[in-house]
């Protein structure tokens, strides 16, 4: 302790502004990196309580020209709130070519696809729903409340089929909650 009295901090001179410097940085981390939080406690198993209850699918592309070919089953959701729009959107395994498939619902022919890449470019595709054969779901959405903070959890199914711009998803879930709970990743 210091003569002066006071923080242990204090009297242990940089270390508590070290110890603030190492938050700001994960923080940061977690906000700028494409997975940054899904990554940082996923593997300490800090977010197992919130992960989605059931999520399954498929989301495909084949031979499209700006996003190209690949199959991916979705590890996560969350609601387009958390994202700043109406909808919702999926994330992939970290090592996948596919961020994100957000499904914008606007309703009344308006609805949007759009596949955002988890390259450096932000590369991305939006289709609206006039161009594909069918758009639809059905997606029941209820308040949560997790320490203090409000939010919607998701369930039902959706399905996209674009053949135009070579695009098809079909998924089912139960449980899709933000980033911060287990949800999509943080990216955009």
């Amino acid at each position: 302790m210091s003569k002066k009295g006071g923080s242990v901090f204090r009297s242990m001179g940089g270390i508590g502004g070290l110890i603030g410097l190492l938050g700001l940085a994960v923080g940061i981390f977690a906000v700028v990196h494409p997975r940054g939080i899904m990554r940082l406690f996923s593997s300490a198993g800090m977010m197992s309580a919130f992960k989605n209850k059931k999520i399954e699918g498929s989301f495909s592309s084949k031979n499209n020209k700006t996003v190209g070919s690949w199959t991916l089953a979705p590890k996560a959701c969350v609601a387009g709130k958390e994202r700043g729009f109406h909808g919702m959107a999926f994330s992939f395994a970290p090592e996948a070519p596919v961020d994100e498939v957000r499904l914008h619902m606007r309703g009344n022919g308006r609805d949007i696809v759009e596949v955002r890449m988890a390259d450096e470019k932000g590369t991305r595709i939006r289709v609206h729903e006039r161009h594909c054969k069918v758009v639809t779901g059905q997606v029941r959405r209820s308040n949560v409340t997790i320490n203090g903070r409000h939010m919607y959890r998701l369930s039902g199914w959706v399905r996209y089929d674009c053949p135009r711009a070579h695009i098809k998803g079909k998924a089912s879930f139960d449980g899709c909650l933000p980033v911060t709970l287990g949800g999509a990743s943080a990216r955009r």
